[in-house]
């Protein structure tokens, strides 16, 4: 057994073994009558042999187990402990050397870290295998892992239908997710002495998802340990999915990195995920990130205790590194957080923070309806012409107006734009921020009177319908119709097919109903069409419907407020709200100067396209200064 008692000062075992930043530390586990003995040797990383990757968690445990290393020891935690008793007897080359973060780079040397945290991308996919470690066996997961092969003959075989039930798979942590993608070579699970194939493993999954129902869900207790509090059956699906997705973009055109476009979605992604530190949420994806990018971000690297304590400042140094090289405003897309950081400038997403609401208003108007990622598209027109949609794109990305710029002296966002309308009204709820588990559970039970957050959904889309009524009528007594407007803003798309209207009413008999029959008793097509807008229902929980003072109305994300600007910001595909302090908001929009903060992006029926906007401008092209 290790000594596991205070062992106060002790000499280091990387004495005389600095690494550089073409170096890495490799481990080798020995056992004696039963005692772990460590060994690290330092290798070049240009030259190095193979060895074994680990991608685990470490746990917030105190580090109480003593186990030596070279001529010194090291204090580690009790799981990791555990961790190398097992990776020592019961990896598929358990002779193979081994590099773990944890153990391979000195945690107390500030400066090794600085200059090892750029490498990941080259620690891991260069090693000839990533172990996945999920923690000792239980019975459970070893009767799985023992039967895996069985089990995905039985799945292909023609309606063939498996359950199973109860396990203790958990989707990858934020601080594995880079480590499992960037596998190179081959990447195994390993639970206890038992280890299948990831990629078999995420196939295995997904294609359950996609057959004959979900192979495998959570219980109750694994559901109320993953962030959000999510009881959804399909949830082990969602993060199987996103590893698949990654992974396959990752290597499919053999640039072995994430584009750019993609950053803001992936930091999204896994926003729910648990990370040791905040400043984990950037790092821990940086070694997925194109090459030259990683060498401007190298620099910004900071694990000081300063460093993670001020963590903000690290987001707001990597989103201005984003903007400016890629001159895209996508990173202004991701929701805001149900608890605002004042520290954070108002255009920099708080990644460490809840999400308030879903991250689908991106630019979905602009691709055809039939995108895989089109939210809602059984309402809408069918327009598969991809080049006409890529032309829609390329006009606005590459508009001979735009400019996107920050300075390194201070933390604002410059960019060219111009002002084409002001809020008026909003509705929103408070109650519905951040309300995942409502969102992502699609059981009948949780559209309920009995369910305050689906009691206070009902009240909010009840409200946005009265106030687009009367915003195009006059007024919402006594009327029936519902404007266009109002369903081109409920899709986050203008393209609304003949069918829009009919789906809304009678999702919107079942929301308010709680009657589960509104729709069960309709023909096929129509339900179909009914169930996806309920989905669509549930997923605008948390936003905003605003009206303006030109009339019209628009959805957003939440946190407007009546006299807030709707702004063009040149290069971005939503439109973008604005709001400068009180004593400087005037009526002549013209004389509107100094920093102002930024609220949000919003869509608004009619506005989206460059010349729709152009058309409805208040004012000529500023460049505004947000702070």
């Amino acid at each position: 057994m290790a000594n596991t008692t205070d062992i106060g000062q002790v000499e280091s075992p990387y004495r005389g073994q600095t690494l550089g930043p073409k170096n890495v530390r490799l481990l080798t586990i020995d056992s004696t009558k039963g005692t772990l003995h460590l060994r690290a040797e330092r290798h070049e990383l240009a030259n190095i042999v193979e060895y074994d990757a680990i991608s685990y968690v470490w746990g917030t445990a105190e580090a109480s187990v003593r186990v030596l290393c070279n001529d010194g020891s090291l204090q580690i935690t009790p799981r990791a402990y555990e961790m190398l008793e097992h990776l020592h007897l019961h990896r598929p080359v358990p002779t193979r050397l081994l590099w773990i973060d944890a153990i391979c780079i000195n945690q107390t040397d500030l400066d090794e870290k600085a200059v090892q945290v750029p490498l990941m991308h080259q620690i891991y996919s260069k090693a000839a295998s990533v172990v996945v470690w999920m923690g000792p066996a239980i019975p459970q997961t070893q009767a799985f892992m023992t039967d895996f092969d069985r089990m995905t003959s039985l799945v292909q075989m023609p309606m063939y239908k498996l359950h199973v039930r109860h396990t203790d798979f958990v989707p990858p942590p934020f601080r594995t997710f880079q480590e499992i993608i960037l596998a190179v070579h081959k990447a195994i699970v390993l639970c206890g002495s038992f280890w299948v194939d990831l990629d078999d493993f995420v196939e295995f999954v997904v294609n359950g998802f996609y057959s004959a129902g979900e192979y495998i869900s959570y219980n109750a207790t694994t559901a109320s340990n993953v962030p959000g509090n999510p009881r959804k059956s399909d949830l082990v699906w969602e993060g199987c999915r996103t590893i698949q997705r990654y992974r396959d973009s990752f290597f499919e055109d053999n640039t072995r990195c994430v584009d750019a476009v993609d950053i803001p979605l992936l930091l999204n992604i896994l926003r729910p995920r648990k990370v040791k530190k905040p400043v984990d949420r950037i790092w821990a994806i940086s070694g997925l990130l194109e090459r030259d990018f990683q060498r401007k971000l190298a620099p910004l690297v900071d694990y000081s205790e300063t460093g993670r304590a001020q963590y903000w400042r690290t987001y707001v140094r990597f989103a201005k590194t984003l903007i400016e090289e890629q001159q895209s405003l996508g990173l202004l897309c991701i929701p805001p957080s149900v608890e605002s950081n004042e520290d954070i400038p108002s255009w920099c997403p708080d990644l460490s923070g809840q999400a308030a609401c879903l991250m689908t208003m991106i630019d979905y108007w602009n691709y055809p309806t039939n995108h895989p990622g089109q939210p809602g598209s059984a309402a809408l027109t069918t327009e598969d012409d991809e080049e006409a949609c890529k032309a829609r794109v390329v006009a606005i990305q590459r508009h001979p107006q735009k400019l996107i710029s920050t300075v390194e002296d201070d933390e604002f966002l410059r960019v060219r734009g111009f002002v084409v309308d002001t809020i008026s009204d909003v509705i929103e709820d408070s109650r519905l921020l951040g309300k995942m588990d409502y969102i992502y559970n699609s059981e009948w039970a949780t559209m309920s009177f009995n369910n305050p957050t689906h009691v206070a959904a009902i009240d909010f889309h009840t409200r946005a319908l009265e106030l687009a009524r009367s915003t195009f009528y006059g007024t919402y007594e006594g009327v029936s119709d519902i404007p266009p407007e109002y369903l081109m803003a409920f899709n986050a798309d203008c393209r609304i097919n003949e069918h829009a209207e009919t789906a809304y009413r009678d999702a919107l008999s079942m929301f308010t109903s709680c009657d589960p029959s509104r729709v069960t008793n309709l023909e096929m097509s129509r339900r179909k069409r009914a169930f996806e807008c309920i989905g669509t229902m549930k997923s605008s929980v948390g936003f905003s419907f605003f009206a303006t003072g030109g009339g019209r109305l628009g959805l957003a994300v939440p946190g407007c407020k009546a006299g807030d600007k709707v702004c063009v910001f040149y290069g971005g595909h939503p439109l973008h709200i604005l709001r400068w302090p009180s004593e400087r908001r005037v009526l002549d929009v013209r004389a509107i100067k100094g920093p102002a903060k930024f609220y949000g992006i919003a869509f608004v029926p009619h506005l989206m396209e460059p010349h729709q906007s152009d058309a409805a401008r208040l004012a000529s092209d500023e460049i505004f200064v947000i702070g």
